[in-house]
């Protein structure tokens, strides 16, 4: 990620993060989902309903909801001030990048679909 990118990131500019780094879509998909994760189990950790927290953070009700359904990805100010608002601070961390699900996925591409749908049978 280039500075300026980051700059962006941190003084509430969205950066598609997804978009911005190259992965693969199940990494892409992990990214999109993890803040809606992270707000819901926020909130249920307290018993709060959206509404709720979106009274207590100063977030429109529709953001938390998008957030929450992985239809929109925060800045980190805005996930940053839901997540005051359901009584948590955010901390971010860098840590090395691991390859291990992108091996995975590159993997499973090129199973037939035979092959798949018989390693999906054993997860089940």
């Amino acid at each position: 990620m280039e500075f300026d990118e980051l700059e962006r990131l941190l003084d509430g500019t969205p950066l598609d993060l997804a978009a911005a780094v190259p992965m693969g879509e199940k990494s892409r998909e992990d990214i999109r989902t993890y803040a809606g994760e992270t707000v819901r189990s926020a909130r249920a950790f307290w018993g709060l309903s959206q509404r709720d927290l979106a009274r207590r953070s100063g977030v429109p009700h529709s953001v938390i909801a998008e957030i929450e359904s992985a239809r929109r990805q925060p800045s980190i100010p805005t996930l940053a001030r839901i997540l005051r608002g359901a009584g948590f601070d955010l901390r971010l961390e860098l840590v090395a990048y691991d390859p291990h699900d992108d091996d995975l996925e590159a993997e499973e591409a090129a199973m037939t679909a035979d092959l798949r749908q018989a390693v999906e049978n054993l997860r089940q």
